[in-house]
């Protein structure tokens, strides 16, 4: 069962006031909040942990959205890469949040991480500042549905 974190709270306090920005601002307000896409390695960190074994010695770097757009009334839908700490490799992402009451944490959450590449937990695509995540990153933004996600996470607080 998942618990309220500290990172879990920021992050969706942070995503709330995100979304008083016009959908064209939304990635330039997400690019330039550090305390949101800490917030959001943290998160996303705990729920992989929660559910895959093979994270317990593992961790979400950093993220480097590339597409952010809003997901209903009190949502988002964020693309990019994700830099895991293992390695430095980076790995796609996408990732579906719905904000609830302010104060209560996300009400649901949709977590699609990794395709198959090397490193140590397979999903490694390409090394930390290279060309190869500018690619990667344009993949990822049009080709969701044929993507072959290694892990995937859904919450609800409703669970």
């Amino acid at each position: 069962m998942m618990v309220l974190s500290k990172a879990h709270l920021a992050a969706s306090c942070e995503v709330a006031g995100l979304l008083r920005h016009s959908p064209a601002d939304l990635l330039r307000g997400l690019l330039v909040n550090r305390r949101l896409l800490n917030g959001l390695e943290f998160f996303f960190t705990e729920l992989l942990r929660c559910k895959y074994d093979q994270w317990a010695g593992e961790a979400i770097d950093s993220l480097y959205p590339v597409v952010c757009q809003p997901d209903g009334s009190a949502g988002l839908h964020i693309r990019g890469a994700a830099c895991l700490l293992s390695d430095q490799w980076n790995t796609p992402f996408s990732v579906r949040l719905r904000s609830g009451v302010p104060d209560t944490g996300f009400e649901d959450v949709r977590l699609l991480l990794g395709t198959p590449g090397g490193g140590p937990l397979g999903i490694s695509v390409a090394p930390y500042g290279s060309p190869g995540v500018d690619d990667l990153s344009r993949r990822i933004a049009d080709n969701l549905d044929v993507i072959p996600w290694v892990f995937e996470v859904d919450f609800s607080r409703a669970m």
